[in-house]
């Protein structure tokens, strides 16, 4: 149903968002719903989320934050498995280096798992793509699967 939602209305709704938002979100509906236009949602994707397109939010989690989930799902999208895992680890430092750079982030709950990452980490595993990136970041756990079962859901 989420991925049925027009992107119109996001615009609608008045918020301020840095244009990579809203074609990451067509890029990610493109993606669920199995629509040809993916292709072209997510090189837009890829060229809007670069440091100096970002006019919300800094350069800085543009940079370390947005981008490299989008990039990672570009190489998924190839079955680029070496070219993944390299996103994985960039995607991993660059968090790392975020959460990090300021003493404030250090306490943030946001730091402790690269949450985009892993999320598009767990797709490409659960489609046969190895992940061969192991950190803290990324729990082995949740990368695993392992809690399947574990909550009625």
């Amino acid at each position: 149903m989420l991925a049925r939602i027009p992107v119109s209305l996001l615009r609608d709704l008045g918020g301020a968002l840095d244009e990579y938002t809203y074609t990451w979100v067509e890029t990610l509906q493109s993606f669920w719903l199995h629509r040809d236009d993916l292709r072209t949602h997510l090189v837009r994707a890829v060229d809007l989320s670069a440091p100096e397109q970002a006019r919300v939010v800094d350069a800085e989690e543009m940079g370390n934050l947005r981008y490299p989930p989008i990039m990672m799902l570009y190489r998924y999208q190839r079955n680029d498995a070496a070219g993944f895992n390299g996103a994985l680890a960039d995607a991993v430092r660059w968090h790392k280096e975020y959460w990090t750079a300021v003493e404030d982030r250090t306490h943030n709950i946001l730091s402790v798992v690269a949450l985009a990452p892993l999320a598009i980490a767990c797709l490409a595993k659960a489609n046969g793509l190895p992940i061969e990136v192991e950190t803290d970041y990324l729990p082995e756990a949740l990368l695993d699967f392992a809690w399947r079962g574990e909550f009625d859901a």
